[in-house]
């Protein structure tokens, strides 16, 4: 498409998609034929982002947890790894981390079913009239005119010092949200303990660093395309 056909009346399309408060879903549930404009990025060339832009290939380090509860050895080399992922890029992947399958299944069965309610059941967690801690909306929300939409939908659930009302949760996803984010509070704790011995850094200080822990799950969910663009 020509760059002249996005030249259109981008305010009050993007007013219009969000006084209707369904998000992605809403629009595919309503059946559209086309993907909105805001939703379509025209830029001549989009990055690669498999590579750094000096062309090295993007390689995330994964730590292998397997074994930590062994001790001695192993124990060791998983606190060497995490310190060499820590110094050179500042984060890395997790594999074999304990969190049960089963709560793991659990959590993306939940978030699918929250997602594919009807636009109704959700509308009074739009994130512009949210009260609390619980908040959908667009993956990206909060557009500007050089934005691009994301297409996907989003639900945020906020964990204040480690605690949340479970009133306030949704039923249809509360129970496994409340049974995964246990596993993630006792993952954090277990990690912190790693990364004082990995980058020397005394517990205590990072508890003082963490005075206010908060811990956000966000559950997210893309639809198909319609057949045109």
């Amino acid at each position: 498409m020509a760059t002249d056909d996005y030249d259109y009346e981008w305010e009050k399309e993007v007013e219009e998609f969000e006084k209707s408060k369904a998000c992605v879903k809403g629009l595919v549930d309503f059946g559209i034929k086309k993907v909105p404009r805001f939703f379509i990025n025209i830029s001549e060339k989009l990055p690669n982002r498999d590579y750094t832009k000096d062309g090295l290939r993007v390689e995330i380090p994964i730590v292998d947890f397997k074994g930590i509860d062994r001790g001695g050895g192993r124990r060791i080399e998983i606190i060497d790894e995490i310190r060499r992922a820590s110094k050179t890029w500042g984060f890395f992947q997790m594999i074999n981390h304990g969190v049960p399958m089963s709560a793991l299944d659990a959590i993306l069965e939940s978030t699918q079913r929250f997602h594919e309610q009807p636009k109704e059941a959700k509308m009074e967690l739009y994130y512009s009239n949210s009260r609390h801690n619980m908040r959908f909306y667009i993956i990206n929300g909060h557009l500007k005119k050089t934005d691009v939409a994301g297409w996907g939908d989003a639900f945020l659930c906020t964990f204040m010092d480690d605690v949340v009302d479970p009133e306030v949760i949704p039923p249809i996803c509360r129970d496994e949200i409340i049974e995964y984010m246990k596993h993630m509070i006792n993952m954090r704790n277990f990690l912190s303990k790693l990364l004082s011995k990995a980058l020397g850094i005394s517990l205590d200080f990072l508890e003082q660093m963490q005075y206010m822990k908060s811990e956000c799950l966000l559950c997210l969910y893309y639809p198909a395309y319609p057949n045109k663009i």
